[in-house]
């Protein structure tokens, strides 16, 4: 199961960085850095799910002219928070979702979520010959 948290805080991370143009890290750790005057990356402890591993959210904000924020969580890689500006190029938060873990765990009809229900659903499978 840690295998499975790991990979997806890889694979968060590296979508951030597909996502919002200007945000360009060094890795080293969990410390996540950005050059001056280019975009940003954050992570924080999100909460703790029932079974008790911890879940991390990450922030990655653009340095553009019309910034953006994008917010996601390593349980099931969800996207928590888009934050674009609107009309009065104030940040608004676009997404669908909730404010906490427990409502993810107990009642999440999937919001926001990148990798779908069937994730690792197939991971032992084989080819089968007729």
């Amino acid at each position: 199961m840690k295998l499975l948290f790991r990979s997806v805080n890889l694979v968060v991370v590296l979508a951030l960085l597909l996502v919002l143009p200007g945000a360009t890290t060094a890795i080293a750790g969990d410390n996540l850095k950005a050059k001056p005057g280019q975009g940003t990356i954050s992570s924080a402890l999100y909460g703790t799910t029932a079974g008790g591993q911890d879940v991390y959210e990450y922030t990655m904000t653009s340095a553009s002219k019309n910034p953006m924020e994008v917010k996601i969580i390593t349980y099931g890689g969800i996207i928590t928070s888009i934050k674009a500006p609107d009309r009065k190029k104030e940040l608004k938060n676009v997404a669908l979702g909730f404010n906490n873990l427990q409502d993810y765990e107990t009642k999440n009809p999937y919001f926001g979520c990148i990798t779908g229900r069937y994730a690792n659903r197939i991971a032992q499978e084989r080819a089968v010959h007729a």
